[in-house]
């Protein structure tokens, strides 16, 4: 199994062969060393650590993708720019500049664009989350950009790309079928082999022990892992 950190080889290797086998983590860069186990007497898995080339993946990117550990980050301001550049942090967070006063009734105030830097951000988090610092309480911006990036790598703030030339095929995935299917699917929420397995199971009870039970990669080969 080889691939970036923390996309889930051990856990695949695990899968295959029906109990833990090797050591998983939801922190990137869990597995240290090469590790081979037998499935067969011809077949061997390979376990090795996750690659990096950051020569093609920034630092940002590789923290934000669950690439490299948070708690090795020494300065996680650059991240939180980086994200905020492409995602609304300020609207996601509901976050509120500090000059900021609720207008009052019966009274009109002159509103002005905040610019947001990072700094600023991770301050207003850090407020509202009520992270202080032990000797002066003052708001703990080092948490408080910390505790983004773990929403960012936990799923909860979501930052994507589209495919190259997608603005310029725009249409033509609009209306392609298998789009619509995913659509479709997302909308059911199970994948095509649960569906057909429930309606099996349903026909004929019986095959509910092969499908359970009778192909250890059946799951696997189902859900095209």
């Amino acid at each position: 199994m080889v691939g970036h950190p923390n996309v889930g080889k051990s856990s695949i290797i695990n899968g295959i062969m029906g109990k833990k086998y090797v050591s998983v983590s939801r922190t990137p860069g869990h597995t240290k060393h090469f590790q081979t186990i037998f499935l067969t007497q011809t077949v061997r898995l390979c376990d090795c650590p996750g690659l990096i080339f950051p020569s093609l993946i920034n630092r940002q990117l590789q923290v934000l993708c669950c690439m490299y550990p948070i708690a090795q980050v020494r300065e996680p301001f650059t991240i939180v720019g980086y994200l905020a550049q492409r995602v609304p942090l300020v609207e996601i967070l509901k976050l509120k500049p500090e000059e900021y006063e609720p207008k009052k009734e019966g009274k009109e105030k002159a509103t002005t664009t905040h610019l947001w830097t990072a700094w600023d951000i991770c301050d207003a988090w850090a407020k509202q989350c009520g992270y202080l610092t032990a000797k002066a309480a003052r708001p703990d911006s080092h948490r408080a950009a910390n505790s983004i990036l773990r929403l960012a790598t936990d799923g909860k703030i979501s930052m994507y790309f589209r495919p190259p030339g997608f603005s310029h095929e725009k249409a033509m995935w609009a209306s392609h079928p298998e789009v619509q299917e995913i659509i479709e699917l997302q909308r059911l929420g199970l994948p095509p082999s649960v569906k057909e397995a429930t309606a099996r199971i349903q026909e004929d009870p019986a095959d509910a022990t092969f499908i359970a039970l009778g192909n250890k990669f059946s799951l696997l080969m189902d859900l095209d892992c």
